[in-house]
């Protein structure tokens, strides 16, 4: 007997949303399962904090989750369905000695308002992966993912990396011997940018693929993504700097400003500042001087709580504090082919005692009344010598009197 074309027909449609929808969740080697997706934890191996899912939400919701993953190769993975969320709760740190988290629904999205994960493997592995999808950071949570690569596609076509700054989101990623950030056919980011590290952008290469680069190259150092104020974090002599300005800072035509790069630039700028330094940079920012610059202030001269590159291209910096330091640095410094002098009751001040200071190719002569540097990590330097007394004690003695303090080219 035949059967009716129209029976068939609804049939097989009744079965259609059920594959479409189905979805495989499987957290450090167990699958979730209507039995255990209450408390997925007790059924993980070195596993702590609350595991939970949510299967009409399509939810996993991680609460101070600390795991490390040794038998299995992926703590979170993820293959089908529409969409997928994890919600962040608390301080989730995940370590993996085999494999990266591994997303694959349609729509992936990560988040939580001051939620933060960290997933890391020694392996040449990602820490996070993202199967042909599209992958949301968003709602205010901090995501940082460390591996061979940081945070990868697993093929350009059809895959999305979309970050949304509004809320506080916050993304690093580091790689190893491979990008921090790649193989990801579109990148958007919105309300947020590139602030580490300083002059990196996204870029569309010559195959249409969205990238992010530095100096046309791909990044293997920790790249930060976050919300940036609309003032850019950067004051110059007092003045703000905003998207009305950052062409012509100072109205003079000396002191301009690329957001896209974080790069302000001085050609020839003359700055006395009284009562607040002459640049100030809440976040990441590289400056670049050409032509005779001068600067001065009653306070810190340069104050900068981001990681920070000073550079000259043909030019020189001359920076004098009469009531602080000529460089104040709360995040990394690095001073690349500058030349000049720099004057201060501190000559660089690491606040905090954090910073590193790396100094290459330059010839920079630095004066402290109280000392030339200091609260500063190890100095690291390149194709640069120094001048000072033979003997430690000497050199010690040297800089607890702030003599001057001289690095040059050799």
């Amino acid at each position: 007997m035949q059967i009716p074309r129209t029976i068939i027909l609804t049939f097989l449609s009744a079965f259609i949303p059920l594959f479409a929808n189905a979805q495989l969740v499987m957290v450090g080697g167990v699958e979730v399962t209507k039995q255990n997706a209450s408390d997925l934890t007790k059924y993980i191996d070195n596993a702590s904090g609350k595991i939970s899912y949510d299967y009409a939400s399509h939810t996993l919701t991680m609460e101070n989750v600390k795991m490390a993953c040794e038998k299995y190769d992926k703590p979170v993975y993820v293959e089908g369905g529409s969409h997928f969320i994890l919600q962040l709760k608390g301080e989730n740190i995940i370590t993996t000695s085999l494999g990266q988290m591994e997303l694959g629904a349609k729509k992936n999205t990560i988040t939580g308002k001051g939620g933060i994960l960290r997933i890391s493997t020694p392996k040449p592995a990602p820490g996070l992966q993202v199967n042909s999808s599209e992958l949301i950071i968003t709602g205010g949570c901090t995501v940082e993912a460390e591996g061979e690569w940081g945070i990868t596609g697993d093929n350009v076509y059809g895959t999305v990396l979309r970050i949304n700054g509004k809320d506080g989101t916050v993304v690093k990623a580091k790689g190893k011997d491979q990008p921090s950030i790649c193989d990801f056919g579109e990148i958007y980011l919105e309300d947020c940018a590139v602030t580490n590290p300083v002059g990196a952008e996204v870029v569309t290469d010559e195959n249409g693929h969205m990238r992010i680069l530095k100096d046309g190259g791909d990044i293997f150092e920790q790249v930060v993504i976050r919300k940036v104020d609309a003032d850019y974090d950067l004051t110059v002599n007092g003045v703000k700097v905003d998207a009305g300005n950052a062409g012509n800072v100072l109205g003079d035509g000396k002191v301009v400003f690329n957001a896209k790069t974080r790069t302000l630039t001085m050609n020839g700028a003359s700055i006395a500042a009284t009562g607040h330094p002459a640049i100030e940079a809440k976040s990441d920012v590289a400056v670049l001087f050409r032509g005779e610059n001068t600067l001065s202030s009653d306070v810190d001269v340069f104050n900068f709580e981001g990681e920070t590159i000073l550079t000259c291209n043909g030019g020189t910096v001359s920076a004098t504090s009469q009531g602080g330091a000529a460089i104040r640095a709360k995040g990394n410094l690095s001073i690349t082919g500058m030349s000049g002098e720099l004057k201060g009751k501190q000559g660089i001040w690491g606040e905090g005692g954090d910073a590193e200071l790396k100094l290459a190719h330059s010839k920079l002569k630095v004066t402290g009344t109280e000392a030339a540097w200091a609260a500063l990590r190890p100095l690291s330097s390149t194709d640069a010598r120094y001048t000072a007394p033979r003997t430690p004690r000497q050199r010690t003695d040297r800089l607890r009197r702030a003599e001057p303090y001289t690095r040059a080219r050799p």
